[in-house]
């Protein structure tokens, strides 16, 4: 087993984050429907990037924008770079999502080295189809899924397996033909696809017990998140769809550490140098002041301040609560002192204001009352629009939360300071 190192596991996360804006163009260009799923949406609303130490990007769609997308990738993708995976274009791959692998690389999981498909270092794409809304016929269609699941396992469980019941079963259904699983897996699809149900799922993924799906309104609508740096698509429910998941999704766990276990990793020595798929892509307008920022930016005799970005993220306000109102209010009397030499450019995280009203309405009328006096006394910029090359590429510094525009700066070389909500 592969235990990563701090550079192995970015390069991993650049690698796939490469293979998400490939997927982010073609959904775009050909107006299909997807959202960030599991670990990675998480990680868009707490981090505004990867979970520090998640080493997979998932992405989920429904069964008919996938066909679309199946169909745009035929022309669309870079196929120098990047394969789509599934039934149909791989012969021996025997899972029941597809991937987008990245071509000249290698990422074998443990026990899988046997099964001889492209391994390339991939994202999942995790296609949903519905559930019965009835729940005798819940339990019996999550029964036929995790039948289908333990066929498709078979090949790995027949020789990985500890309990000696569950791989001799394992060993037994290695013998289903792979056609066989797959065709009683679309049966399943169209037992359902008739009318639209409550809730949806990835047929072939379990879930916590108990639970049968995802709510398909979640679905319905689309916005823009950051991640990294970009902005990907995700469910305008994102609140809905993660506590379904993962109930209290705001605290940390316990376990900090990668959930997939790798027996081999390569990178491809042919791609573009991994850093730069998670560097700044910086155009001539983003050096320029934006005219919004220019008041408040330039002194009376035409000098330029200096310029420092305030991050604020949903997850500091979730953990530090009202001692984050409180560095808030303290900040915002020292940024006064300051306002004739240093000019802030306050961005906070866009999805705060759809977060905090609903799940701690008290918190979010101290945030907006501190907010409309950061607004009220006209000596700061409040940005939440512009392109974040533009705003690291004005700053001259950072400060406040940890959030995925901090390794821009970074990568800039200019100055960085982790706000403390418990120093004042």
């Amino acid at each position: 087993m592969i235990k990563y190192t701090e550079e192995q596991l970015l390069k991993l996360q650049s690698t796939q984050l490469e293979m998400l804006v490939e997927l982010d163009r073609i959904c775009r260009k050909h107006d299909i429907r997807y959202s960030l799923d599991s670990g990675t949406l998480l990680g868009a609303v707490r981090h505004e990037g990867f979970i520090p130490w998640d080493d997979d990007i998932d992405v989920a769609m429904l069964r008919s924008e996938y066909r679309k997308f199946r169909r745009a990738a035929k022309k669309d993708l870079d196929k120098e770079r990047f394969f789509l995976q599934d039934r149909w274009s791989d012969k021996s791959y025997r899972w029941g999502y597809p991937k987008i692998r990245r071509n000249g690389t290698a990422s074998v999981r443990e026990g899988q080295e046997h099964i001889k498909c492209h391994t390339g270092i991939n994202i999942d794409i995790l296609v949903v189809d519905n559930v019965p809304d009835s729940e005798y016929l819940r339990k019996k269609h999550l029964k036929a899924c995790e039948y289908v699941r333990a066929c498709m396992y078979s090949a790995v469980g027949r020789f990985s397996e500890s309990d000696q019941k569950k791989k001799a079963r394992y060993e037994k259904l290695s013998h289903v033909p792979r056609w066989l699983f797959f065709l009683y897996r679309d049966l399943l699809v169209l037992s359902t696809a008739w009318k639209r149900t409550k809730l949806v799922s990835h047929l072939t993924l379990p879930y916590a017990p108990g639970t049968y799906g995802v709510p398909r309104e979640c679905f319905d609508e689309m916005v823009d998140v950051d991640f990294e740096g970009y902005r990907f698509r995700a469910f305008k429910k994102w609140d809905l769809y993660l506590r379904t998941l993962y109930g209290d999704y705001m605290n940390l766990p316990s376990v900090k550490e990668p959930h997939i276990f790798m027996s081999e990793i390569k990178f491809t020595p042919l791609a573009i140098p991994w850093i730069s798929s998670r560097s700044p892509d910086y155009k001539e307008e983003d050096r320029v002041i934006p005219k919004e920022w220019e008041r408040i930016v330039y002194k009376t005799n035409k000098s330029k301040k200096k310029i420092i970005c305030y991050g604020i993220s949903i997850y500091a306000i979730q953990k530090d609560g009202q001692a984050l109102l409180e560095k808030l209010k303290n900040n915002l009397t020292i940024f006064k002192e300051c306002a004739g030499d240093v000019a802030v450019v306050i961005r906070p995280q866009a999805l705060i204001k759809e977060w905090l009203p609903e799940r701690s309405p008290e918190l979010w009328k101290g945030y907006e009352d501190i907010m409309n006096e950061y607004k009220n006394s006209g000596l700061f910029i409040i940005d939440e629009v512009s392109r974040s090359e533009q705003i690291v590429s004005c700053s001259d510094a950072y400060y406040g939360d940890w959030c995925s525009i901090v390794w821009w700066f970074w990568q800039a070389k200019k100055p960085i300071m982790i706000e403390n909500a418990s120093v004042n």
